[in-house]
Protein backbone atom coordinates (compact mmCIF):
# COMPACT_ATOMS: atom_id res chain seq x y z
CA UNK A 1 0.00 0.00 0.00
CA UNK A 2 1.61 3.07 -0.57
CA UNK A 3 1.72 6.13 1.86
CA UNK A 4 -0.64 9.36 1.13
CA UNK A 5 0.26 12.30 2.28
CA UNK A 6 -3.28 11.51 4.17
CA UNK A 7 -0.98 8.98 5.79
CA UNK A 8 1.32 10.97 7.18
CA UNK A 9 -0.78 13.83 8.35
CA UNK A 10 -2.98 10.84 10.05
CA UNK A 11 1.03 9.82 11.50
CA UNK A 12 1.46 13.16 12.27
CA UNK A 13 -1.44 13.52 14.39
CA UNK A 14 -0.93 10.31 16.31
CA UNK A 15 2.13 11.38 17.02
CA UNK A 16 1.34 14.80 18.41
CA UNK A 17 -1.19 12.74 20.59
CA UNK A 18 0.97 10.49 21.95
CA UNK A 19 3.48 12.96 22.63
CA UNK A 20 0.84 15.69 24.36
CA UNK A 21 -0.63 12.19 26.29
CA UNK A 22 2.52 12.14 28.15
CA UNK A 23 2.61 15.63 29.65
CA UNK A 24 0.97 17.35 32.40
CA UNK A 25 -1.39 20.00 29.84
CA UNK A 26 -2.52 21.38 33.49
CA UNK A 27 0.70 23.21 34.20
CA UNK A 28 1.56 24.23 30.80
CA UNK A 29 0.81 27.25 28.85
CA UNK A 30 -2.69 27.16 27.02
CA UNK A 31 -3.19 26.71 23.38
CA UNK A 32 -5.89 27.82 21.38
CA UNK A 33 -5.62 25.89 17.90
CA UNK A 34 -3.99 22.81 16.13
CA UNK A 35 -3.00 23.04 12.78
CA UNK A 36 -2.25 19.43 10.97
CA UNK A 37 0.00 19.65 7.84
CA UNK A 38 2.60 21.33 5.63
CA UNK A 39 4.47 24.38 7.33
CA UNK A 40 6.98 26.48 4.80
CA UNK A 41 8.89 27.27 7.92
CA UNK A 42 10.29 23.45 8.42
CA UNK A 43 10.53 23.14 4.15
CA UNK A 44 7.16 21.96 3.86
CA UNK A 45 7.73 19.12 6.06
CA UNK A 46 4.47 17.69 7.06
CA UNK A 47 3.30 18.45 11.26
CA UNK A 48 1.21 19.45 14.12
CA UNK A 49 1.47 23.16 15.04
CA UNK A 50 -0.62 24.41 18.49
CA UNK A 51 -0.49 28.06 18.27
CA UNK A 52 0.11 29.49 22.08
CA UNK A 53 -3.04 31.01 23.40
CA UNK A 54 -1.08 34.76 24.12
CA UNK A 55 -3.89 37.20 25.09
CA UNK A 56 -3.33 39.49 27.72
CA UNK A 57 0.29 38.23 27.78
CA UNK A 58 3.17 40.30 27.33
CA UNK A 59 6.08 39.39 24.95
CA UNK A 60 7.97 38.14 27.61
CA UNK A 61 5.80 36.09 29.27
CA UNK A 62 5.00 34.54 25.47
CA UNK A 63 8.72 33.87 25.72
CA UNK A 64 8.77 32.23 28.65
CA UNK A 65 5.92 30.40 28.01
CA UNK A 66 7.23 29.25 24.33
CA UNK A 67 10.43 28.06 26.59
CA UNK A 68 8.42 26.49 29.02
CA UNK A 69 6.90 24.45 25.92
CA UNK A 70 10.03 23.30 24.49
CA UNK A 71 12.05 21.88 28.17
CA UNK A 72 8.37 20.14 28.58
CA UNK A 73 8.58 18.58 25.11
CA UNK A 74 12.24 17.82 25.29
CA UNK A 75 12.90 20.46 22.03
CA UNK A 76 14.23 23.93 20.47
CA UNK A 77 13.18 27.11 20.55
CA UNK A 78 13.51 28.68 17.06
CA UNK A 79 13.10 32.15 16.13
CA UNK A 80 12.83 33.34 12.21
CA UNK A 81 15.67 35.33 11.46
CA UNK A 82 13.62 38.16 9.59
CA UNK A 83 10.49 39.67 10.82
CA UNK A 84 7.52 39.37 8.25
CA UNK A 85 5.58 43.08 7.56
CA UNK A 86 1.96 43.46 8.15
CA UNK A 87 -0.39 46.37 7.99
CA UNK A 88 0.17 47.01 11.60
CA UNK A 89 3.91 46.61 11.64
CA UNK A 90 5.99 43.68 11.76
CA UNK A 91 6.54 40.34 12.99
CA UNK A 92 8.57 37.63 13.79
CA UNK A 93 7.48 33.07 14.25
CA UNK A 94 8.44 31.81 17.82
CA UNK A 95 8.28 28.04 18.33
CA UNK A 96 9.14 25.31 20.54
CA UNK A 97 9.90 22.75 18.29
CA UNK A 98 10.37 18.95 18.76
CA UNK A 99 11.01 16.07 15.73
CA UNK A 100 8.63 13.17 15.79
CA UNK A 101 9.44 9.23 15.22
CA UNK A 102 8.09 9.15 11.93
CA UNK A 103 9.96 12.25 10.96
CA UNK A 104 7.03 15.07 10.97
CA UNK A 105 7.38 18.06 13.71
CA UNK A 106 5.43 19.29 16.53
CA UNK A 107 5.85 23.00 17.16
CA UNK A 108 3.69 25.37 19.78
CA UNK A 109 4.10 28.62 18.26
CA UNK A 110 3.46 32.46 18.88
CA UNK A 111 4.04 35.34 16.59
CA UNK A 112 6.23 38.55 18.66
CA UNK A 113 4.37 41.47 17.08
CA UNK A 114 6.73 44.83 16.63
CA UNK A 115 4.04 47.85 16.21
CA UNK A 116 4.67 50.50 13.80
CA UNK A 117 4.59 53.86 15.14
CA UNK A 118 4.77 55.72 11.88
CA UNK A 119 3.09 59.16 12.30
CA UNK A 120 1.05 60.73 9.73
CA UNK A 121 1.60 63.19 6.91
CA UNK A 122 0.29 66.63 7.52
CA UNK A 123 -2.32 67.80 5.70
Amino acid sequence: METTSTHRLLSAANGATALLGRLDLGQLPALCALHIGANHRRGWRIGVAALLNGYGLSELEQIDAIRTWAVALGGVVRLDEQATPDEHGSHRHLAALVDLPDGSHFEVWTHLVRVSLSVPASV
